[in-house]
């Protein structure tokens, strides 16, 4: 039991580190791809969009998968596609190419560091604080690639290095893995509340609109600024800023309102 605990806390954490390390580096080699590449800036926007656009495919069919599929085998086909696209990395110089692999790495990674947080709390005798080292590894991840990445990041042949490392760590990932016994999902029998019903919530809605503002500010206007560091960018990132602030009131207020209309008697 022990040495599966430590195996697990091994897989957890590796995992968590190399995801959030892949997640940075796109940020990190930008400029490199720019000049690599002469792209123009749409074209640098597009290496974004791709990465989002993976996150959206892989944690809405991923996120109906993963309920479905055996967990070990589900997380197991996820690391390796990701592997793919790392080898895609590691092996190729081309835009097109740059940009199909980001849709299964960004994805995968993002759908693999929610699984790690998926089966953490099934796991663990003390999931809560777990959850928080693991999460305190991926920022550290975040942290080293940028710091050390960033001092790196003019050639691909730097790029090609990185990723052949978290290769090699994602390669160590699935063998800790086949050495795992991961819990089941649980089948839902109850019965299930409709997209529609939680539309009309308008906690619901403030939510996504919370949400949609924050990875605008955050990854969109980041690289505006990096790039153009104007007053009119900063401006706007201000506005976007105050916007998800009353977002996130008004997302308050409305939960309120809600758990005070259950409250009141019928």
């Amino acid at each position: 039991m022990k040495t599966k605990n430590i195996t697990a806390l091994l897989f957890c954490s590796i995992l968590m580190l190399i995801t959030a390390s892949s997640d940075s580096l796109r940020g990190v080699f930008l400029p490199g791809f720019k000049t690599a590449f002469s792209l123009t800036e749409p074209q640098v926007s597009r290496i974004i969009m791709v990465s989002y656009l993976g996150n959206l495919l892989f944690l809405s069919v991923g996120g109906y998968l993963s309920d479905r599929l055996p967990r070990k085998r589900f997380i197991g086909g996820l690391l390796i596609l990701w592997c793919i696209a790392l080898g895609s990395y590691a092996l190729t110089e081309n835009y097109y190419l740059l940009l199909a692999a980001m849709v299964f790495s960004m994805g995968g990674s993002t759908m693999l560091s929610t699984s790690v947080n998926l089966i953490t709390p099934l796991m663990f005798a003390s999931p809560a604080m777990l959850v928080s080292i693991f999460n305190f590894v991926q920022g550290v991840g975040i942290t080293a690639t940028q710091n050390i990445g960033g001092r790196f990041a003019e050639t691909l042949a730097a790029w090609h290095t990185a990723n052949i490392i978290l290769l090699v760590l994602a390669v160590i990932c699935l063998a800790l893995l086949a050495r795992l016994d991961l819990p089941e999902p649980e089948r839902n029998t109850s019965a299930k509340t409709s997209y529609a019903e939680l539309v009309k919530n308008p906690a619901t809605v403030l939510l996504i609109l919370i949400c949609g503002s924050y990875f605008i500010a955050e990854h969109g206007l980041l690289r505006v600024i990096v790039s153009f560091s104007s007053a009119a960018s900063l401006l706007i990132s201000f506005s976007f800023l105050l916007v998800c602030s009353i977002e996130t009131m008004l997302w308050y207020t409305a939960i309120i309102a809600t758990k005070m209309r259950q409250a009141m008697p019928s």
